[in-house]
């Protein structure tokens, strides 16, 4: 069974990428372009995700973006999000039973979904 992989976002203080990259390429993980204060990392595994966190001196925040859809109601943000628990191996083994779990939400000016709270706490209820 292939090792899940993921996407890497590791922020730093602007200035400091460079520093990032070297410290992450001393941990053999290959970083794909950076952006003031961000640096992108992509196909990183678990492995790399534990020991970026652990190692990393320059970063002040490592981020995994967890997923991206698009639900025109909640029934069908609800389906999304059981799917993605169900089916995402990375996100499973990453997520830890009553650990708490911080989502932030983002919703288009038009959207049906425009409370965004109550978008985080039906996602947060199926993860």
């Amino acid at each position: 069974m292939p090792k899940p992989r993921a996407s890497m976002v590791v922020r730093c203080v602007p200035g400091l990428e460079s520093i990032v990259q070297q410290e992450l390429r001393a941990l053999s993980v290959a970083s794909s372009f950076t952006s003031p204060g961000t640096v992108f990392a992509k196909h990183v595994s678990a492995k790399e995700l534990y020991a970026s966190n652990a190692l990393l001196r320059c970063a002040t925040r490592i981020l995994v973006p967890a997923c991206s859809f698009v639900a025109r109601s909640f029934a069908d943000l609800e389906l999304a999000c059981k799917r993605l628990a169900r089916e995402d191996a990375l996100l499973s083994s990453l997520l830890v039973p009553g650990a708490r779990l911080r989502v932030r939400v983002q919703a288009a000016a038009n959207s049906p979904l425009f409370h965004t709270a109550a978008v985080a706490e039906r996602i947060a209820r199926h993860l």
